[in-house]
C-alpha cells in the first residue's frame, strides 16, 4: 500500500481511501481474516487524516469487507461479498459472479437511427445517428440475457468504432470505460419487470410471455450523456447482489 492515492475529480477523500483498500482486499493484497494496518498507518500511507481513514473503514465495514474486534483492531472479512450493481461494470462481469462465466455473442453492430427514447436520453433529435451493439450473453451455453447498447453517433468512441470496427469480445460498456480513462463517469439504472416478447424470447430460448427483468442503464461522462443500454434478463440469470448503505457517512 505504498503507491500514491489516486483521487478522481470531485471524489471525496473517504471514497478514494475506501476504493483503494477495497481493491487491495479483492485483489488479495490482504488475505481473508488478516489484521489490517492501524488508522495511523493508513493515514501516513495515504497522506490523509485519521478521520478520513476512519470514515472509509466504516464504509468498508458496512459493506462487509471489514470487521472490527474491539480492543484488537480491524480485520478483513472471512468472506468477501460479490460486487453487484452498485459498481459500474460491464454486464458480463456482473452476471459472471452470480453463476459462472458469462460469454458474449455479438448479434449486430453498426450505425442506426435513434428512436424517440434513445434521442431523449442523449438529448439529440429523433433519428439522429447512434452506434449500437446487440449481444446475447450465455452461461454454460444457455442464453440468460439480451443486451442492446448504444453511444451517440458523434462521440469519439463511435468515430473510432466506425473507422476500425471492433474485435473486442465483450459488451460495449467495457470499451467505453476503457476509452473514458480517468474521466468522471456516473451511472444510474432503472429496473422494471416485463414479458420477453417474440424476438427476445427467440434469443433467450423461452416463451414470449415468460417474465424477464429489464435493466435500463444510463451513463454520463463529465456530465454529458455517453451510453444507454437495455439488458433483458431471464430468470436463469440468477440474482445479482446490490449492496446499499444508509446513515451518516454512507456513500
Amino acid at each position: 500500500m505504498t503507491s500514491p492515492l489516486r483521487i478522481e475529480v470531485g471524489q471525496p477523500l473517504r471514497i478514494a481511501v475506501y476504493d483503494r483498500i477495497a481493491r487491495a482486499i479483492r485483489d488479495g493484497d490482504y488475505a481473508l481474516g488478516e489484521l489490517l494496518p492501524s488508522d495511523a498507518e493508513f493515514s501516513a500511507s495515504f497522506g490523509v487524516s485519521r478521520t478520513v481513514v476512519r470514515e472509509a473503514l466504516l464504509l468498508l465495514e458496512e459493506d462487509r469487507l471489514v470487521r472490527t474486534r474491539r480492543g484488537v483492531g480491524r480485520f478483513v472479512a472471512d468472506a468477501v461479498p460479490a460486487i453487484g450493481w452498485e459498481r459500474l461494470r460491464p454486464i458480463e462481469q456482473v452476471l459472471g459472479e452470480s453463476g459462472g462465466t458469462a460469454e458474449v455473442s455479438r448479434v449486430s453492430e453498426g450505425e442506426q437511427q435513434a428512436s424517440g427514447f434513445v434521442a431523449a436520453a442523449f438529448g439529440v433529435e429523433e433519428k439522429a445517428p447512434v452506434w449500437a451493439r446487440e449481444s446475447v450473453l450465455r452461461r454454460s451455453g444457455r442464453p440468460v440475457c439480451v443486451s442492446f447498447e448504444c453511444v451517440p453517433g458523434d462521440s469519439a468512441l463511435a468515430a473510432e468504432l466506425r473507422g476500425r470496427g471492433s474485435s473486442a469480445p465483450g459488451t460495449l460498456l467495457g470499451e467505453l470505460l476503457s476509452f473514458a480513462g480517468r474521466s468522471a463517469v456516473a451511472s444510474r439504472c432503472e429496473l422494471t419487470a416485463g414479458a420477453a416478447g417474440a424476438q427476445r424470447a427467440a434469443q433467450l430460448g423461452t416463451d414470449e410471455h415468460a417474465p424477464v427483468l429489464v435493466i435500463t442503464q444510463f451513463v454520463s461522462i463529465a456530465g454529458s450523456p455517453a451510453y444507454l443500454a437495455k439488458h433483458v434478463l431471464s430468470p436463469d440469470a440468477g440474482a445479482a447482489e446490490l449492496v446499499q448503505t444508509y446513515g451518516p457517512g454512507s456513500v
